[in-house]
């Protein structure tokens, strides 16, 4: 979760980002990777995925970043919303009348404030002084998560929380604090924390699962990275030319020849620039067309290697729908 002030004006923002249910370009995350926003010690990127309509994906920490890449690339996922607040009062399941999820019923959240009272924590629940034309007041104040996914299987849409740390230590100790040293010790509050956000997704049926990034091979997650920043390249090329060189290429994973040779003779053939060809490469890569060893380095001068593992059954169980 993140950490951010607990003002009235901060509350009135994240207040305005996400009372009204949005999806894909529409959503709007609680909170920015931006200077302004981040915490100080975070690590903020801004992805522009195209499964979201390209809009500002937020994440916090370079493993929040890994997970996402991880998420937009699992093919039954359907949206993301990252940095989604948890609600102190009660609220509809965030697939109910969906147009994803016509027929289907869902249970709604009680809110955090429900959960808290009967965790026996009320009185530590986030709370932020305001303004009313009869004084001031106390309100609550959000928690806020890490990633929200909004996946599809054969039974339909459904939810899976994840709640993200670099080591699976860390969800039991408290977060890093400028200037002081991470204590490792076992943290009450942190655990309580953890506690209180699965049990809130949990009246609403949705797991939580505690991903921990240094989980995410690194060879894997540096393949993602780089696929990523031309998965949604422009390519001057029709879909059936496209789909003749994914073809192409998938015959071509298991050769010797390095990757750069194939694409160099696909661009002349075709006489189209290099870039062109091998973003339909890293594309076809990307949407799981092409089937490569995503657990050793794909870098043009090497040769594709045939999949060993795919990714999705290796992380399958962070995906899950569970027996919420």
């Amino acid at each position: 979760m993140a950490s951010i002030r607990m003002t009235e004006a901060r509350l009135r923002l994240i207040q305005k980002r996400q009372l009204r249910d949005a999806w894909g370009k529409d959503y709007v995350a609680a909170v920015w990777a931006t200077p302004a926003e981040a915490p100080g010690i975070s690590t903020p990127t801004i992805l522009h995925p195209a499964k979201v309509g390209c809009r500002a994906m937020h994440t916090l920490s370079r493993p929040e970043t890994w997970t996402a890449l991880l998420a937009l690339y699992h093919p039954s996922v359907w949206d993301i919303h990252e940095q989604r607040m948890l609600y102190p009062g009660p609220r509809p399941h965030f697939l109910d009348g969906h147009s994803s999820a016509v027929g289907q019923s869902f249970r709604p959240f009680r809110g955090t404030l429900v959960v808290s009272e009967e965790m026996g924590a009320l009185s530590k629940h986030p709370k932020c002084r305001v303004q009313r034309a009869d004084g001031d007041d106390w309100a609550p104040f959000p928690y806020i998560g890490d990633l929200l996914l909004f996946m599809r299987d054969a039974a339909g849409p459904y939810c899976v929380n994840w709640s993200v740390k670099d080591k699976k230590e860390d969800f039991r100790r408290r977060g890093p604090r400028p200037g002081k040293p991470l204590k490792d010790e076992v943290d009450a509050s942190a655990l309580h924390r953890h506690a209180l956000e699965a049990a809130y997704y949990l009246d609403a049926g949705i797991p939580t699962v505690q991903v921990a990034g240094r989980k995410v091979d690194s060879t894997m997650r540096s393949n993602l990275n780089r696929l990523f920043l031309s998965h949604s390249e422009p390519v001057p090329l029709s879909l059936q030319m496209r789909s003749k060189l994914c073809a192409h290429f998938a015959q071509a994973v298991g050769s010797s020849r390095p990757a750069y040779k194939i694409v160099r003779e696909a661009a002349q053939s075709l006489g189209v620039e290099e870039t062109v060809v091998k973003n339909v490469l890293e594309q076809g890569i990307w949407n799981r067309s092409i089937r490569v060893d995503l657990f050793e380095p794909v870098l043009l001068d090497r040769p594709l290697k045939r999949e060993r593992e795919d990714p999705v059954f290796v992380y399958g169980d962070w995906f899950s729908r569970g027996r919420a």
